[in-house]
């Protein structure tokens, strides 16, 4: 017996198509039309962005805030500097207050030195070294502020270069001295 294939005559006149040529081709085409193609979607994109740019710039400048923005921008401005100025000025505060060597102990010290009659018009410090400038009733109340500041014992070097007569002022000293010892550092 005899086995019959009916499906002879359509196995024998198809035949495999060959794949991977087509498929190669196909992708080709399409990788060659997406690298055309990119660039153009991304300059419409570019394009679009521009113009949505330019009508926001359009909106801000015709804007009847505008000008409040540019003072808000001179304020920020003008902040930044305060701001760096502030932290300057508090540094310089630390530093002093680290190297301080008059306080308000000195100070009080050398007011309760003057005579009644002596007046201070001026004081200057620099460093451990004081200058004075003031007025006295009389030469002896200069001699007696002079005299009060050495029996403190925390002065040294304490000198009047000058005494003048005044009319209206009476006697117009100068007096200069030191702080007996070092400078400390309270940071330390």
């Amino acid at each position: 017996m005899q086995d019959y294939n009916f499906f002879e005559p359509f196995e024998k006149g198809r035949k495999k198509p060959e794949r991977s040529q087509v498929s190669w081709a196909k992708i080709g085409i399409l990788i060659l039309v997406g690298v055309l193609v990119w660039p153009g979607i991304n300059f419409v994109q570019l394009m679009l962005l521009n113009n949505q740019i330019e009508e926001m710039e359009q909106t801000l400048l015709t804007s009847p805030d505008y000008p409040r923005i540019a003072e808000v921008d001179r304020k920020l401005v003008q902040l930044a500097d305060e701001q760096r100025l502030l932290s300057q000025m508090e540094e310089a505060g630390r530093m002093i207050d680290g190297k301080e060597v008059i306080d308000e102990q000195l100070l009080f010290t050398i007011t309760s030195a003057m005579p009644p009659d002596t007046t201070l018009n001026n004081m200057s410090i620099s460093g451990r070294e004081i200058s004075m400038q003031g007025e006295a009733g009389s030469k002896p109340a200069i001699a007696e502020l002079e005299f009060n500041l050495r029996n403190t014992g925390q002065f040294e070097s304490i000198f009047v270069p000058s005494i003048t007569e005044d009319e209206e002022a009476g006697w117009v000293f100068n007096l200069f001295f030191a702080v007996k010892g070092e400078m400390t550092d309270e940071t330390d």
